[in-house]
């Protein structure tokens, strides 16, 4: 099951003074708008609190993005109501957290959609996940997980690195997959982590 390392463990990878809230505000809003939102309440059955991004329509390649974006959460975007609001998840009164956030290397955007399942009476094992989109504004593309690493001068070594130091010092490189690990970079291009040892352990 998924939970997080101390609730979303970041750790810094630039010295860099943190950007107000103004900036932050500034970069998201040149890159990404809000496309969907929903907020549902009915007692014992379920809650919701969505919010998920498009690409802005006027950027080179936006709509082959939003449609990948969307295709990821077609099941959200279908929701409309609370009949729509599956207790699939095994949890009492289950609630969907879903919100975004955007990171700004110099005009390369990692665009991060992180969520929490979890019952709103409390749960000690929410259900964590996180999906990161990569854009490249200054050539209008659409990026890949590795071609983003590369620009903005990381490596998967550094990633799975950066994962032991925050999560589990006790493994080694060879022990972990980093295909499995659960990673993005939030405003101030902190890198966070939700730790799921037991599927990023390698056999």
């Amino acid at each position: 099951m998924l939970t997080s390392c101390d609730a979303a463990t970041n750790h810094p990878v630039t010295d860099s003074n943190h950007l107000d809230d103004n900036k932050i505000s500034d970069i998201k809003e040149s890159i990404v708008h809000t496309a969907f939102e929903l907020h549902l309440n009915q007692y014992g059955v379920c809650r919701a609190d969505i919010r998920l991004p498009n690409l802005n329509h006027d950027l080179p390649n936006a709509d082959e993005m939003n449609e990948f974006i969307n295709s990821e959460f077609r099941y959200i975007l279908n929701m409309k109501d609370i009949n729509d609001c599956q207790s699939s998840e095994g949890f009492d009164y289950v609630w969907y957290k879903y919100d975004y956030t955007v990171a700004d290397f110099d005009g390369i955007y990692s665009i991060a959609v992180y969520s929490t399942i979890t019952s709103s009476y409390g749960s000690y094992s929410p259900l964590n996940y996180v999906q990161s989109f990569y854009y490249d504004m200054n050539n209008g593309e659409i990026l890949t997980i590795k071609q983003f690493l590369d620009k903005i001068g990381y490596s998967e070594e550094d990633i799975v690195n950066a994962y032991i130091n925050s999560c589990c010092p006790a493994y080694t490189p060879n022990q972990i997959d980093f295909s499995q690990i659960f990673f993005y970079f939030d405003e101030h291009k902190d890198l966070n982590f939700f730790f799921n040892l037991s599927s990023i352990i390698q056999s």
